[in-house]
Protein backbone atom coordinates (compact mmCIF):
# COMPACT_ATOMS: atom_id res chain seq x y z
CA UNK A 1 0.00 0.00 0.00
CA UNK A 2 2.62 2.75 0.99
CA UNK A 3 4.68 2.77 -2.33
CA UNK A 4 7.46 5.14 -0.99
CA UNK A 5 8.69 3.24 2.27
CA UNK A 6 8.02 -0.08 -0.02
CA UNK A 7 10.75 1.14 -3.20
CA UNK A 8 13.03 2.56 0.07
CA UNK A 9 13.68 -1.46 0.29
CA UNK A 10 14.69 -1.78 -2.98
CA UNK A 11 18.57 -2.10 -2.98
CA UNK A 12 18.77 -0.62 -6.50
CA UNK A 13 18.68 3.01 -5.19
CA UNK A 14 19.82 5.31 -8.28
CA UNK A 15 23.03 5.67 -9.08
CA UNK A 16 23.20 9.73 -8.82
CA UNK A 17 20.89 9.36 -5.06
CA UNK A 18 23.78 6.84 -3.85
CA UNK A 19 26.77 9.19 -5.08
CA UNK A 20 24.86 12.23 -3.27
CA UNK A 21 24.44 10.13 0.03
CA UNK A 22 28.32 9.18 0.10
CA UNK A 23 28.46 12.67 0.06
CA UNK A 24 26.14 13.82 2.65
CA UNK A 25 27.72 10.73 5.00
CA UNK A 26 31.66 12.89 4.04
CA UNK A 27 30.00 15.77 5.29
CA UNK A 28 28.72 14.36 8.11
CA UNK A 29 32.01 12.99 9.34
CA UNK A 30 33.51 16.19 8.84
CA UNK A 31 30.85 18.04 10.85
CA UNK A 32 31.49 16.36 13.80
CA UNK A 33 34.32 18.35 15.44
CA UNK A 34 33.07 21.61 13.57
CA UNK A 35 30.06 21.29 16.22
CA UNK A 36 32.54 20.38 18.64
CA UNK A 37 34.02 23.68 18.50
CA UNK A 38 31.26 25.64 18.23
CA UNK A 39 29.93 24.19 21.78
CA UNK A 40 30.22 27.09 23.72
CA UNK A 41 27.98 28.86 21.26
CA UNK A 42 25.90 26.16 20.35
CA UNK A 43 22.32 27.81 22.43
CA UNK A 44 23.02 31.12 20.22
CA UNK A 45 22.93 29.78 17.13
CA UNK A 46 20.60 26.75 17.87
CA UNK A 47 17.84 29.76 19.19
CA UNK A 48 18.24 32.21 15.98
CA UNK A 49 17.79 28.66 13.99
CA UNK A 50 14.74 27.79 15.71
CA UNK A 51 13.40 31.63 15.22
CA UNK A 52 13.82 31.20 11.35
CA UNK A 53 12.73 27.84 11.56
CA UNK A 54 9.51 29.02 12.76
CA UNK A 55 9.03 32.35 10.35
CA UNK A 56 10.20 30.39 7.29
CA UNK A 57 7.96 26.94 7.81
CA UNK A 58 4.69 29.64 8.36
CA UNK A 59 5.42 31.97 5.48
CA UNK A 60 5.85 28.81 2.84
CA UNK A 61 2.92 26.71 4.16
CA UNK A 62 0.60 29.74 5.06
CA UNK A 63 1.61 32.17 2.19
CA UNK A 64 -1.95 34.48 2.01
CA UNK A 65 -1.67 34.50 5.79
CA UNK A 66 -2.55 38.02 6.75
CA UNK A 67 -0.04 38.44 9.79
CA UNK A 68 2.76 41.26 9.40
CA UNK A 69 6.27 40.30 9.38
CA UNK A 70 7.32 41.87 12.34
CA UNK A 71 4.34 40.33 14.36
CA UNK A 72 5.25 36.99 13.17
CA UNK A 73 9.04 37.25 13.67
CA UNK A 74 7.78 38.58 17.47
CA UNK A 75 5.92 35.31 17.84
CA UNK A 76 8.83 33.17 16.62
CA UNK A 77 11.26 35.25 19.64
CA UNK A 78 8.33 34.01 22.05
CA UNK A 79 6.62 37.02 22.04
CA UNK A 80 3.15 38.00 22.59
CA UNK A 81 1.72 34.28 22.92
CA UNK A 82 -1.26 34.86 25.32
CA UNK A 83 -3.00 37.38 22.59
CA UNK A 84 -3.31 36.27 19.56
CA UNK A 85 -5.47 38.35 17.31
CA UNK A 86 -6.36 35.79 14.77
CA UNK A 87 -6.66 32.01 13.68
CA UNK A 88 -3.41 32.25 12.15
CA UNK A 89 -1.80 33.82 14.74
CA UNK A 90 -2.74 30.88 17.17
CA UNK A 91 -0.99 28.37 14.70
CA UNK A 92 2.24 30.56 14.56
CA UNK A 93 2.30 31.05 18.31
CA UNK A 94 1.26 26.51 17.99
CA UNK A 95 4.43 26.24 15.73
CA UNK A 96 6.77 27.95 18.69
CA UNK A 97 5.07 25.57 21.00
CA UNK A 98 5.87 22.57 18.68
CA UNK A 99 9.50 23.50 18.17
CA UNK A 100 10.15 24.30 22.08
CA UNK A 101 9.09 21.12 22.21
CA UNK A 102 11.16 19.46 19.48
CA UNK A 103 14.22 21.21 21.01
CA UNK A 104 13.48 20.29 24.80
CA UNK A 105 10.96 17.69 24.72
CA UNK A 106 11.31 14.06 24.85
CA UNK A 107 12.55 12.43 21.39
CA UNK A 108 10.35 11.89 18.42
CA UNK A 109 9.15 8.58 17.91
CA UNK A 110 7.01 7.30 14.56
CA UNK A 111 3.96 6.65 16.50
CA UNK A 112 0.04 6.55 15.48
CA UNK A 113 -0.59 8.67 18.34
CA UNK A 114 2.48 10.70 18.05
CA UNK A 115 1.49 12.11 15.26
CA UNK A 116 -2.12 12.38 15.82
CA UNK A 117 -1.37 15.02 18.87
CA UNK A 118 1.34 16.59 16.42
CA UNK A 119 -1.63 16.89 14.35
CA UNK A 120 -4.01 18.42 17.25
CA UNK A 121 -1.32 20.77 19.03
CA UNK A 122 -1.22 22.48 15.75
CA UNK A 123 -4.65 23.61 15.66
CA UNK A 124 -5.04 23.74 19.21
CA UNK A 125 -7.36 27.00 20.25
CA UNK A 126 -8.57 27.33 16.72
CA UNK A 127 -12.18 26.66 15.72
CA UNK A 128 -11.00 23.93 13.73
CA UNK A 129 -10.12 20.39 15.76
CA UNK A 130 -7.58 18.47 13.24
CA UNK A 131 -9.08 15.08 14.16
CA UNK A 132 -8.31 12.23 11.31
CA UNK A 133 -10.96 12.28 8.52
CA UNK A 134 -13.98 9.74 8.29
CA UNK A 135 -13.51 7.05 6.34
CA UNK A 136 -15.33 5.63 3.24
CA UNK A 137 -17.46 2.79 4.48
CA UNK A 138 -15.66 -0.44 3.63
CA UNK A 139 -12.47 0.41 3.60
CA UNK A 140 -9.78 0.72 6.66
CA UNK A 141 -10.25 3.84 8.81
CA UNK A 142 -7.25 6.40 8.49
CA UNK A 143 -6.54 5.26 11.92
CA UNK A 144 -6.06 1.59 10.95
CA UNK A 145 -4.09 3.21 7.72
CA UNK A 146 -1.80 5.74 9.80
CA UNK A 147 -1.03 2.68 12.14
CA UNK A 148 -0.53 0.26 9.57
CA UNK A 149 2.18 2.89 7.76
CA UNK A 150 4.08 3.64 11.54
CA UNK A 151 4.24 -0.08 12.02
CA UNK A 152 5.46 -0.58 8.67
CA UNK A 153 8.74 1.95 9.46
CA UNK A 154 8.91 0.59 12.73
CA UNK A 155 9.96 -3.19 11.23
CA UNK A 156 12.12 -2.06 8.40
CA UNK A 157 14.28 1.03 10.58
CA UNK A 158 15.74 -2.19 12.77
CA UNK A 159 16.96 -3.42 9.39
CA UNK A 160 20.59 -2.69 9.16
CA UNK A 161 20.78 -2.79 5.84
CA UNK A 162 18.48 0.08 5.29
CA UNK A 163 19.60 3.54 4.81
CA UNK A 164 17.52 5.71 7.30
CA UNK A 165 17.58 9.24 5.75
CA UNK A 166 16.42 7.34 2.63
CA UNK A 167 13.56 5.64 4.64
CA UNK A 168 12.82 8.75 6.71
CA UNK A 169 11.79 10.66 3.17
CA UNK A 170 10.19 7.78 2.29
CA UNK A 171 8.15 7.67 5.06
CA UNK A 172 7.41 11.10 4.67
CA UNK A 173 6.22 10.72 1.71
CA UNK A 174 4.19 7.65 2.42
CA UNK A 175 3.02 10.48 5.05
CA UNK A 176 1.66 13.10 2.74
CA UNK A 177 0.23 10.85 0.25
CA UNK A 178 -1.65 9.41 2.78
CA UNK A 179 -2.85 12.73 4.27
CA UNK A 180 -5.21 11.51 7.40
CA UNK A 181 -6.06 14.66 9.02
CA UNK A 182 -8.50 17.13 7.89
CA UNK A 183 -6.38 20.28 7.67
CA UNK A 184 -2.71 20.99 7.10
CA UNK A 185 -1.52 17.73 6.18
CA UNK A 186 1.70 19.07 4.40
CA UNK A 187 3.03 20.89 7.13
CA UNK A 188 2.44 17.78 9.48
CA UNK A 189 3.89 15.78 7.16
CA UNK A 190 6.96 17.89 6.65
CA UNK A 191 7.41 18.41 10.06
CA UNK A 192 7.86 15.23 11.17
CA UNK A 193 10.53 14.18 8.30
CA UNK A 194 11.96 17.60 10.21
CA UNK A 195 11.52 15.75 13.79
CA UNK A 196 12.92 11.83 11.72
CA UNK A 197 15.99 13.95 10.31
CA UNK A 198 16.95 15.26 14.43
CA UNK A 199 16.51 11.93 15.43
CA UNK A 200 19.13 10.65 12.73
CA UNK A 201 21.69 13.06 14.29
CA UNK A 202 21.24 15.78 11.34
CA UNK A 203 23.13 18.17 13.32
CA UNK A 204 23.65 20.35 11.14
CA UNK A 205 20.03 21.72 10.74
CA UNK A 206 19.96 22.97 14.50
CA UNK A 207 22.75 25.79 13.06
CA UNK A 208 21.06 26.71 10.16
CA UNK A 209 17.45 27.28 9.18
CA UNK A 210 16.06 23.48 7.27
CA UNK A 211 12.90 25.58 6.41
CA UNK A 212 14.37 28.37 5.04
CA UNK A 213 16.49 26.54 2.86
CA UNK A 214 13.30 24.83 1.66
CA UNK A 215 11.49 28.03 0.93
CA UNK A 216 13.08 28.50 -1.95
CA UNK A 217 12.36 25.08 -3.08
CA UNK A 218 8.97 24.87 -2.77
CA UNK A 219 8.04 24.74 -6.18
CA UNK A 220 10.54 21.73 -6.83
CA UNK A 221 9.13 19.83 -3.66
CA UNK A 222 5.79 20.00 -5.00
CA UNK A 223 6.99 19.01 -8.30
CA UNK A 224 8.37 16.22 -6.69
CA UNK A 225 5.65 15.36 -4.72
CA UNK A 226 3.46 15.57 -7.73
CA UNK A 227 5.19 13.08 -9.32
CA UNK A 228 6.12 10.36 -6.69
CA UNK A 229 2.28 10.10 -6.21
CA UNK A 230 1.93 8.91 -10.15
CA UNK A 231 1.89 5.25 -9.98
CA UNK A 232 1.60 5.11 -6.60
CA UNK A 233 -1.67 2.68 -6.26
CA UNK A 234 0.22 0.59 -8.39
CA UNK A 235 2.71 0.23 -6.02
CA UNK A 236 5.70 2.45 -7.57
CA UNK A 237 6.56 5.92 -6.07
CA UNK A 238 9.41 7.28 -7.68
CA UNK A 239 10.38 9.96 -4.94
CA UNK A 240 13.93 10.37 -6.37
CA UNK A 241 13.24 14.10 -6.76
CA UNK A 242 12.07 14.86 -3.72
CA UNK A 243 15.23 12.96 -1.76
CA UNK A 244 17.33 15.18 -4.01
CA UNK A 245 15.92 18.37 -2.52
CA UNK A 246 16.63 17.20 0.86
CA UNK A 247 19.57 15.84 0.36
CA UNK A 248 20.95 19.36 -1.60
CA UNK A 249 19.77 21.07 1.74
CA UNK A 250 21.43 18.89 3.94
CA UNK A 251 24.87 18.87 2.10
CA UNK A 252 24.03 23.02 2.02
CA UNK A 253 23.80 22.95 5.76
CA UNK A 254 27.07 20.99 6.16
CA UNK A 255 28.67 23.39 4.13
CA UNK A 256 27.18 26.35 5.93
CA UNK A 257 28.42 24.96 9.16
CA UNK A 258 31.76 24.50 7.65
CA UNK A 259 31.95 28.30 6.72
CA UNK A 260 30.44 29.61 10.01
CA UNK A 261 32.95 27.95 11.58
CA UNK A 262 36.04 29.51 9.19
CA UNK A 263 34.42 32.56 9.56
CA UNK A 264 34.40 32.41 13.81
CA UNK A 265 38.10 31.22 13.88
CA UNK A 266 39.13 34.29 11.60
CA UNK A 267 37.33 36.54 13.17
CA UNK A 268 39.19 34.95 16.54
CA UNK A 269 42.23 35.65 15.57
CA UNK A 270 41.64 38.81 13.96
CA UNK A 271 40.66 40.31 17.29
CA UNK A 272 43.68 38.18 18.84
CA UNK A 273 45.76 40.44 16.67
CA UNK A 274 43.99 43.50 17.24
CA UNK A 275 43.67 43.11 21.10
CA UNK A 276 47.74 42.67 21.10
CA UNK A 277 48.54 45.38 18.39
CA UNK A 278 46.42 48.15 20.92
CA UNK A 279 48.21 46.60 23.94
CA UNK A 280 51.79 47.20 22.41
CA UNK A 281 50.79 50.75 22.06
CA UNK A 282 49.51 51.14 25.56
CA UNK A 283 53.42 49.84 26.77
CA UNK A 284 55.98 52.02 27.45
CA UNK A 285 57.83 52.36 24.40
CA UNK A 286 60.56 49.79 25.00
CA UNK A 287 58.68 46.21 25.97
CA UNK A 288 58.90 42.88 26.73
CA UNK A 289 57.10 40.00 25.02
CA UNK A 290 56.33 38.91 28.53
CA UNK A 291 54.56 42.57 29.22
CA UNK A 292 52.04 41.30 26.64
CA UNK A 293 51.72 38.09 28.07
CA UNK A 294 51.00 39.92 31.53
CA UNK A 295 47.89 41.95 29.88
CA UNK A 296 46.56 39.05 27.61
CA UNK A 297 47.07 35.63 29.69
CA UNK A 298 44.99 33.89 27.15
CA UNK A 299 46.98 34.48 24.13
CA UNK A 300 49.21 32.38 23.20
CA UNK A 301 52.78 32.60 22.11
CA UNK A 302 52.47 31.81 18.53
CA UNK A 303 50.03 34.27 17.95
CA UNK A 304 51.97 37.19 19.89
CA UNK A 305 55.59 36.09 17.67
CA UNK A 306 53.39 36.27 14.67
CA UNK A 307 52.07 39.53 15.56
CA UNK A 308 55.27 40.75 16.89
CA UNK A 309 56.30 40.18 13.04
CA UNK A 310 54.12 41.76 11.20
CA UNK A 311 54.81 45.52 12.97
CA UNK A 312 58.78 44.25 12.64
CA UNK A 313 58.00 43.60 9.04
CA UNK A 314 55.71 46.97 8.90
CA UNK A 315 58.81 48.99 10.36
CA UNK A 316 56.49 49.45 13.26
CA UNK A 317 58.30 48.10 15.92
CA UNK A 318 62.14 47.08 16.69
CA UNK A 319 64.02 44.39 18.66
CA UNK A 320 67.03 43.82 20.22
CA UNK A 321 68.49 41.21 22.26
CA UNK A 322 68.33 37.79 22.02
CA UNK A 323 66.13 34.65 23.92
CA UNK A 324 64.27 35.70 26.92
CA UNK A 325 65.32 38.87 27.39
CA UNK A 326 64.71 40.28 24.12
CA UNK A 327 62.86 43.50 23.96
CA UNK A 328 61.11 45.35 21.48
CA UNK A 329 60.68 49.39 20.82
CA UNK A 330 57.99 51.37 18.80
CA UNK A 331 59.73 53.18 16.07
CA UNK A 332 55.66 54.89 14.78
CA UNK A 333 54.08 56.42 17.71
CA UNK A 334 51.09 57.17 14.99
CA UNK A 335 49.24 54.84 17.10
CA UNK A 336 49.77 55.40 20.40
CA UNK A 337 47.02 56.12 22.42
CA UNK A 338 46.30 58.68 25.33
CA UNK A 339 44.18 56.46 26.77
CA UNK A 340 44.67 53.17 28.92
CA UNK A 341 42.86 50.84 26.73
CA UNK A 342 44.41 47.63 28.21
CA UNK A 343 42.40 47.69 31.60
CA UNK A 344 39.88 45.79 28.95
CA UNK A 345 42.01 42.99 28.58
CA UNK A 346 43.22 42.17 31.61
Amino acid sequence: MFSAIKNSMNPDIPRSIFKEYCELYRRIGAGENTIKELNERAPLYKDLTMKDDIYYLFRSFFPDAKISDLRLKQIADNKFLDNPKNTEEIIAINLRRIFDQIEHGTPFKVDNREIQDLSLMLMKGTPYVNSLKKHTQGEKTYRDKLEELTLEYKKIINNEDVEKIYLNIAFYVDLYVLSPFKYHNDIISIIVLYCLMVESNIKSIRYFSFFKALSSKMKELNEGLLKAEYHYTEGVSDFTLVSRIILNILKESYDSLEMLYENLSFDKQLSKSKNIEVIIYNLPEVFTKDDIRKKLPGISDSTIDRKLKELQDENRIASYGRGRTAKWVRIDHSHDEKTDFSRNFE
